[in-house]
């Protein structure tokens, strides 16, 4: 595969153990929100990095620029306004803006770009996943404390279908990009 397909792939398994960890410590009812607020920057980074590599040089130098500035402006809101116990409202749903509007510009500048079939590529496959799980999860990331105000049990109400439909939804894209690189 390419190098950005490796580095999804790492990324894919970083998140795999990710939810393990939190499925776990759910499970024992520990507070896991501290984890996903730890992964964000990691998933924007790897994401963020992924979609630059299949961008025209001034685009990517964008979308590279963007790594660093989400994880300044994430530092800053855990330390002052989030904290890392609760549910992020301002940084969860940044992050899930922006790479919804990566992933919207990659796909239409491939679409702009390619004669040949879009579905043969990895690229079309792997950013309409990121697409659909972020376009799944920006309003869960949003309203995720105010739910959870309500009660844990209308949090979970509204998480788990939205949540499970939007992963699984992506990982079957995802996988779709992978079997592209089969050789017919």
């Amino acid at each position: 595969g390419t190098r950005e397909q490796k580095v999804f792939l790492t990324y894919i398994l970083i998140s795999l153990l990710s939810n393990i960890a939190s499925i776990i410590s759910a499970h024992y009812k520990m507070n896991n929100l501290w984890m996903m607020n730890l992964f964000a920057p990691i998933q924007f980074s790897f994401l963020m990095w992924v979609l630059s590599e299949w961008q025209l040089p001034d685009m990517k130098r964008v979308f590279v620029f963007s790594i660093p500035a989400f994880v300044f402006v994430w530092l800053i809101a855990i330390a002052f306004f989030e904290g890392l116990y609760k549910f992020s409202s301002f940084t969860r749903p940044l992050e899930a803006l922006t790479i919804i509007s990566a992933s919207g510009y990659t796909l239409v500048q491939l679409i702009k770009r390619e004669i040949e079939s879009l579905l043969d590529k990895p690229s079309f496959w792997i950013s309409s996943g990121m697409l659909v799980y972020f376009t799944g999860m920006i309003v869960l990331f949003s309203l995720s404390d105010i739910l959870l105000k309500e009660s844990i049990s209308t949090l979970r109400l509204l998480w788990v279908p939205i949540q499970s439909l939007s992963n699984i939804t992506s990982h079957l894209l995802f996988a779709a990009g992978f079997l592209c690189l089969r050789p017919r």
